[in-house]
């Protein structure tokens, strides 16, 4: 389990070099029950004994305050045993203490200290103000502690050390600690609200999830599967307290727990006032602000889940009768009342319209949780919903993964079609389950084919003048998955800009048109696009929508506007539990993390998103979990974990035909191969990837792959085609990269500075450490010393912020080698163990070429093996 000390490393200190000062009377470690006191001394106490310390330790008790000098009785002298009432026992005990200690600090640590008698507590006052000895006790709030004691407090003879809740940073440190390996940050984040950051409650929570296999690795991550606790696991704290409540008082708190929020119209209706004036004085209510309206909710979320694990399955559909009539009786038009209706009336065994449920189905909360839409779209089928539930019900199934099922599903509703309306909707959607879902994309293309030459091709349509746009706003998804980055753009454009485009057709084409006009160049056009589609609410039919919308800001070079962004709708999904967005979002904040060089943070980021697109986004499919590889993959070939590499490039290979152009694709290999110090085979990668993605018109990813070749330390290879590309790309970065190759090809040191300072105010942290650490090398070949020493520091300064990432441009620079880039590559490659026929080999060159580059390298250095080239290379 994890220990309570984990993440207290200030409250560690403070104790350690308080017992360290000479002259420090003591130290009274205070705070709510369970929050780590008596561990907190614990180790403080493991920790100083190493050194020369003699420790006595002490718990009081009630039943040992009886006695007077009961809980203190091992630390009197066999004299004050015998004379324990007599006045100077004090002094005596004292004087025992120091002399026993033969000159070590001597250090008596009182656990539960305000259960202590009043003697005891008088031989407490003595120690910490009337000797040498130092007093550690732990104290807890709000009970009525021994005068003496409160006097230490109060005169100020002792410094107080308040221990107040783990933060959530400290409680995702422990989970790591007691699990020894990553976790997703929604187990991190729930078991923060549930505990209230206090380790005795998480710790209990913890063991029943571990015992009940509730928390489960999923592609190497911690994640839960299911609720944190069963009617039959309560945590103890929480089942104390609620053993105490009336039985009206219950049947108050299971209504608001299973209905939270509840607002005020409802409470009256639900619960007498006499009643709920109980229910607020055993505290298990507590009311919000929303938007004007008073509401009502449990005072802490562990009391609610508390309650509904333990309501029996006739007092919740009782309860949700209640809560639905209540509902009703207000008119239920404020937004989210329409689901909530029709989930508390299916609860409750209660019949309900189709309309109303399909209503309900369409709103926020079913959209997040796709097992809620399911249930009231199957509802709504067999209420006689027709068509449209029957589709509401395919795409929410296709949602949680079950492709198959979905393809039935739009199977049958194909013969059910009555226009060509119906008939489009229906092949987009199987369409896109084919593609996406099941891996058939020749498959959903004649999907597509078909439904175009049933509607599409004919003409005079007018029962339908826009059947079409859905189906060419999905042929721009596909293309672009496909790689196509160019075509995808296009038609996804040209359907934005049709006349009567549906809300569907709509929402698809903004995404793909701003994502696909992202990756192209084109990031300010892509931004409009996403934006406008914000401003007519078609974020809420997609949420995919404000993803391409921080993806634009990012490639516009405002990668810290974007990470704001992206980290609000991260915190979002977190709050609401959502998996689905939260595998989104973790894997936008990952992508981000990888452009600004942050790489272990990159790293967590990418393995939560493998995890949860896996299984819980399934409407990204192969494509999501594949893109999440290969930027975790670059992540870990900057950290120099190449076996990482080489296995999420083979999983996402595995998943997406290595024939299929990924805009991240081809830069794990650049990196991995820099990594071994293949700087040739790394370049040759970077301008291979370069071609294949002009190819496709994704010229942000080309501009970013010369811009590799340029940090391998080759940028005259790319000057003018990075110059050319800065002409037609939006935003700024084209031209940094641009000026960086020029600068390098120089070189010119002062320009190299002013491109660090270019990338450091866009948020691009490792490239600014770069181009800083190049510009040290200029200053320091140009015999500017002073300036060298300023670029080199601003480097390490830069770097420090990117969690240990390596390149090639850091180590030259911060390993202040005096040899040329080719010289560098060559002794890599011995320093990895390469004979120099094999270095010859890869290189292209002679074997003699190879041996006269290390003969000049040995020179150099002063080095004469290959051994001891590995000691000197960064």
């Amino acid at each position: 389990m994890p220990a309570p000390w984990v993440g207290r490393a200030e409250e560690l200190s403070r104790i350690e070099a308080a017992i360290g000062r000479r002259g420090a009377a003591g130290l009274v470690v205070h705070g709510p029950a369970g929050m780590g006191k008596t561990r907190l001394v614990d180790e403080a106490l493991s920790r100083v004994s190493r050194t020369r310390v003699r420790a006595h330790r002490v718990t009081a008790s009630r039943a040992a305050a009886t006695i007077p000098m009961g809980a203190l009785s091992s630390l009197l002298p066999d004299a004050g045993r015998e004379r324990a009432r007599h006045a100077d026992v004090l002094r005596h005990t004292a004087r025992h203490l120091v002399a026993e200690a033969r000159g070590k600090r001597v250090v008596v640590a009182v656990d539960d200290a305000h259960t202590l008698d009043d003697a005891s507590a008088a031989l407490v006052h003595h120690l910490a103000t009337s000797s040498p000895v130092f007093v550690l006790a732990t104290v807890r709030d709000g009970e009525p502690a021994p005068d003496a004691l409160d006097a230490l407090l109060k005169d100020r003879l002792v410094a107080p050390l308040p221990l107040g809740p783990l933060s959530t940073d400290e409680i995702g440190e422990a989970l790591r600690h007691t699990l020894s390996g990553p976790v997703s940050t929604s187990v991190v984040h729930r078991l923060a609200v549930l505990s209230d950051g206090n380790p005795l409650l998480m710790t209990e929570l913890l063991t029943t999830a571990l015992a009940e296999d509730r928390l489960v690795q999923r592609a190497g991550l911690w994640c839960l599967d299911g609720p944190w606790i069963d009617s039959a696991a309560l945590p103890t704290l929480v089942a104390a307290r609620l053993s105490r409540l009336t039985a009206q008082v219950r049947t108050a708190a299971e209504l608001v727990a299973l209905g939270e929020p509840l607002g005020a119209a409802e409470v009256e209706r639900l619960i007498d006032p006499d009643t709920l004036a109980a229910a607020e004085q055993e505290g298990l209510f507590t009311g919000i602000a929303d938007e004007r309206r008073s509401q009502l909710r449990m005072v802490h979320p562990l009391y609610a889940e508390a309650m509904r694990a333990g309501i029996t399955p006739l007092r919740a559909r009782a309860a949700y009768r209640a809560l639905a009539d209540a509902l009703a009786a207000t008119g239920a038009r404020r937004r989210g009342d329409a689901l909530r209706l029709a989930v508390w009336r299916l609860e409750g065994g209660l019949g309900s319209d189709p309309e109303l449920l399909l209503r309900a189905a369409g709103e926020d909360g079913a959209i997040v949780d796709r097992r809620v839409a399911e249930r009231l779209a199957l509802a709504a089928e067999e209420a006689g919903g027709g068509l449209e539930a029957r589709l509401v019900r395919a795409e929410a199934v296709r949602r949680q993964g079950r492709a198959a099922e979905a393809d039935a599903l739009l199977s049958g509703a194909a013969a059910e079609v009555t226009d060509d309306r119906e008939r489009c909707q229906v092949a987009a959607l199987r369409a896109s389950n084919l593609h996406f879902g099941l891996n058939r994309p020749a498959d959903a293309e004649q999907v597509l084919t078909l439904a175009r030459a049933q509607v599409c091709g004919r003409s005079g349509v007018a029962d339908a003048p826009n059947a079409c746009d859905e189906l060419d706003a999905l042929q721009a998804d596909i293309w672009f998955n496909a790689g196509r980055v160019g075509d995808a753009a296009a038609l996804a454009t040209d359907v934005l800009g049709r006349p009567g485009i549906g809300d569907a057709a709509r929402a698809e084409a903004a995404v793909l048109a701003s994502v696909a006009l992202t990756f192209s160049g084109r990031p300010r056009q892509a931004l409009e696009i996403a934006t406008e589609g914000s401003d007519r609410g078609i974020d809420r039919m997609s949420g995919l929508l404000p993803v391409s919308r921080c993806l634009a800001h990012a490639y516009a070079g405002d990668l810290l506007v974007a990470e704001q962004l992206a980290t609000a709708h991260y915190g979002q999904a977190l709050a609401w539990h959502a998996d689905e967005l939260q595998g989104e979002w973790a894997l936008v904040l990952g992508q981000l993390a990888v452009l600004r060089g942050r790489v272990v943070t990159a790293k967590r980021l990418l393995r939560e998103a493998i995890a949860l697109i896996q299984e819980r986004a399934p409407t990204m499919g192969r494509y999501g979990v594949a893109y999440a590889l290969c930027f975790f993959a670059e992540a870990a070939a900057l950290s120099d974990e190449l076996p990482a590499v080489d296995d999420a490039i083979a999983r996402a290979d595995a998943l997406v035909p290595a024939g299929t152009q990924l805009c991240n694709r081809g830069r794990p290999p650049v990196w991995a191969a820099a990594a071994r110090g293949e700087l040739t085979t790394a370049c040759r990668r970077a301008l291979e990837s370069a071609d294949a993605l002009a190819s496709t018109q994704a010229h942000a990813h080309e501009a970013m792959a010369c811009h590799d070749v340029v940090r391998l330390g080759a940028p005259e290879r790319v000057v003018g085609r990075l110059e050319r590309l800065a002409e037609s790309l939006e935003g700024p970065l084209g031209g940094l990269y641009a000026r960086h190759a020029v600068a390098l090809a120089g070189p010119d040191a002062d320009a190299l500075d002013e491109v660090a300072g270019g990338f450091s105010r866009h948020g691009l942290q490792l490239l600014a450490a770069e181009a800083a650490a190049e510009a040290s090398e200029a200053h320091r070949r140009a015999g500017r010393e002073t300036h060298s020493l300023a670029s080199a520091e601003r480097s390490r300064e830069l770097a420090a912020g990117c969690e240990g990432a390596h390149t090639p441009a850091l180590a030259l620079a911060h390993g202040a080698l005096p040899i040329t880039p080719r010289e560098r590559e060559v002794a890599g490659l011995a320093a990895h163990g390469l004979s120099n026929a094999e270095i010859a080999e890869r290189l292209g060159v002679s074997e003699r070429t190879v041996h006269n580059h290390l003969h000049r390298v040995y020179t150099k250095l002063g080095v004469g093996s290959r051994r001891q080239l590995r000691s000197v290379l960064p």
